[in-house]
């Protein structure tokens, strides 16, 4: 039998045994064969989801005699866990996936769904529901003795977790994202998808515009990474909607004792080689082998490389497909021994704020995964000798060229046709904004655009250029010429497949410590905001006019924040939400995703469970944490975290309007 809400597609579907009806027919016959025989073994020891935004050591423990609703999968049956237990609404169960039903007393009971009753003849102890939409639905014992609320959700699981048909069924729909293209992808699956392109697109608008960059070193960085990925999981759920946006704790890596390239994250079955073994660093085997970059893009999206590829504008790299290297300037994973690790998280919660929470999260917590996975290679040995010196930071190359490249001193060609060789379409510094070449003075240049303030390394950088014989000019050129960022390292990131698991952390994360903080175990002052830290490159606090500016002109740059990290700033992501209506601002988007918020599509298997944390909780490692290190204790009535942020200076980015998109 299956119960329907509304028209299409069945909403749910109820199992129970075949004699209370003929009409299952064969399928659910068999189905139910299993639910049957499940309703007379013992309760398993799984915890309770009836929880309100409760402590994993309260919502996995039930003493009470009252009852309890408990929904599990065959995951929460293997792994002893509860789903959704600590978000602030009832119990949770996974859509498009059978979920079995039984109550914390053990007992048989006539169970009821949504009005249908599903159970006549006698009482079981458990029905198996397979619920087919995102909603709300009713579970009744008895007759309505007790009526619980039961939350269907999509779920979010790591990715090394999932059974081999999840595995697949999430690997098969990526892929078809990666491949349909944008135009044949509305044309099989509706209006509102959105292919790779469309969604690299939007990435690029938002982090390679010219004036600065709307989506990362700042406050908005979480916001639009979330956002981002919630459109990839709509896309991917078109496709197949059994399948959601699986994440990647990649903590997990040091406490397992695995090498961060060793990861199985890296296989061929997975997402393919970090640095695959031939000159242009193309991934060549598995089903993300020669992945295309969209070539003749110019029609499509405005910003471009001057091939015409959907890439960074400053990666004048003519190879049309995705590529990867373990090596950044030279320097083996930028000098990283390893991702971050759950003590790194644990010391970032100690700091008590958004804005050094944010800082954090856009830095050493999830920052060095794109530097490693992408590398940077295409340059003279000059600077891979200076990094070799300096012993790491070759990251700094690219987010000084960047800098650069955003204040006008670097001039990228506008145009080099498909069969331009590589070392023919490069950026440069033109002399006529730097100066002529002899006598030029680089770290005049270097102070007069700001790269002192940004990088505490530039004064020795010159210097070990010229002990190795290296002219100013020769110091400063190469820099202007870029090389060549893997795209992970680059703002066309989304064009690798391993950027889509990599955030699921950063929002898990933060809704673990807004669900502390309700619970009142945990002080965070979530004033809107961001720490800038001292000479950090990609900080830079910057933004440059480019209005009018025509050929060799110099844009106007100012100190500021840059548009869409502020809190009225407004977000390009429309159709999240049934009820949407226009563009969520930065402030009321970080309303919506609250833990809390029942209302949210989608949930994570567990916001605390971290392997690679002492016993497996990012919050049992944090409390070790905070007691070795003697900081501040909570209820101390001391005031955490920094003022405030300013005022909306500047000029604005539309008005605080996210870009059209064409």
């Amino acid at each position: 039998w299956k119960g329907a809400r509304g028209g299409g597609m069945p909403a749910v579907e109820y199992q129970r045994p075949m004699r209370v009806t003929a009409f299952f027919g064969a399928l659910a016959v068999f189905l139910l064969g299993a639910a049957v025989y499940r309703s007379s073994v013992q309760q398993p020891t799984v915890g309770v989801s009836t929880v309100t935004l409760a402590t994993a050591e309260e919502a996995t423990t039930d003493n009470s005699t009252s009852r309890s609703l408990i929904c599990k999968t065959s995951y929460e049956e293997k792994n002893g866990r509860t789903l959704g237990y600590l978000y602030g609404f009832g119990s949770v169960a996974q859509a498009y996936r059978e979920t079995y039903l039984t109550l914390n007393t053990g007992e048989a009971v006539y169970w009821t769904v949504d009005d249908v009753e599903v159970t006549t003849d006698e009482p079981l102890k458990e029905i198996s529901v397979l619920f087919k939409d995102l909603d709300k639905h009713t579970v009744a014992i008895n007759h309505g003795e007790e009526v619980f609320t039961v939350h269907s959700k999509v779920v979010r699981r790591e990715i090394r977790d999932l059974d081999q048909a999840d595995l697949d069924a999430y690997l098969d729909a990526a892929y078809e994202i990666y491949t349909v293209g944008q135009e044949a992808g509305v044309s099989k699956y509706g209006e509102n998808f959105e292919s790779i392109y469309k969604l690299l697109q939007i990435h690029l608008y938002g982090a390679a515009d010219k004036a600065c960059d709307h989506w990362h070193d700042d406050a908005g960085m979480v916001n639009h990474h979330v956002g981002i990925t919630w459109k990839f999981e709509q896309s991917l759920r078109m496709i197949d909607p059994t399948t959601a946006s699986h994440y990647w704790d990649y903590t997990r890596e040091v406490a397992n004792g695995v090498a961060w390239w060793e990861t199985s994250i890296f296989q061929d079955d997975y997402f393919g080689s970090n640095s695959p073994d031939n000159e242009d660093h193309i991934v060549t085997e598995g089903r993300w082998g020669y992945l295309p970059i969209m070539a003749n893009a110019r029609e499509f999206s405005t910003i471009v490389n001057p091939y015409g590829l959907l890439r960074s504008p400053w990666n004048t790299n003519p190879v049309p497909y995705l590529m990867r290297s373990n090596e950044t300037v030279g320097i083996y994973a930028d000098g990283y021994q390893n991702f971050a690790t759950c003590k790194d998280f644990a010391e970032a919660i100690d700091d008590h704020s958004f804005s050094d929470l944010m800082n954090a999260l856009n830095g050493e917590l999830h920052g060095p995964v794109h530097i490693m996975i992408g590398g940077h290679w295409g340059m003279s040995e000059l600077y891979k000798k200076i990094f070799l010196k300096l012993k790491g930071g070759a990251d700094a190359f690219l987010l000084m060229a960047k800098y650069l490249w955003r204040q006008g001193v670097i001039r990228v060609p506008e145009y080099c046709a498909k069969d331009t060789p590589g070392e023919h379409c490069k950026s440069t510094c033109p002399e006529s904004i730097v100066g002529a070449k002899k006598g030029l003075d680089v770290e005049e240049i270097f102070h007069r655009y700001g790269l002192y303030n940004v990088s505490d390394n530039i004064g020795t950088m010159v210097r070990l250029g010229h002990l190795m014989g290296a002219t100013d000019w020769e110091i400063l050129q190469e820099l202007c010429s870029f090389g060549y960022p893997g795209e992970m390292f680059t703002s066309s990131a989304p064009q690798d497949p391993t950027f889509w698991p990599l955030h699921g952390n950063v929002e898990r994360v933060l809704q673990l410590l807004r669900v502390k903080k309700h619970a009142k175990k945990y002080e965070f002052d979530e004033t809107w905001g961001y720490e800038h830290k001292s000479y950090t490159p990609s900080d830079t606090h910057h933004v440059c006019d480019w209005t009018g500016v025509e050929g060799m002109e110099m844009p106007t740059c100012y100190s500021g924040t840059c548009p869409g990290h502020r809190a009225d700033d407004l977000l390009p992501f429309g159709g999240l939400m049934e009820d949407q209506d226009g563009f969520y601002t930065n402030q009321e988007f970080y309303d919506l995703i609250s833990p809390g918020n029942s209302e949210m599509p989608y949930v994570y298997d567990s916001i605390d469970f971290w392997p690679g944390c002492t016993d497996a909780s990012l919050w049992k490692e944090y409390e070790i944490y905070a007691t070795k290190t003697k900081s501040e204790t909570f209820n101390s009535g001391s005031s955490y975290g920094k003022p405030a942020a300013e005022g909306n200076e500047g000029k604005s980015w539309m008005d605080g309007r996210p870009p059209a998109l064409p």
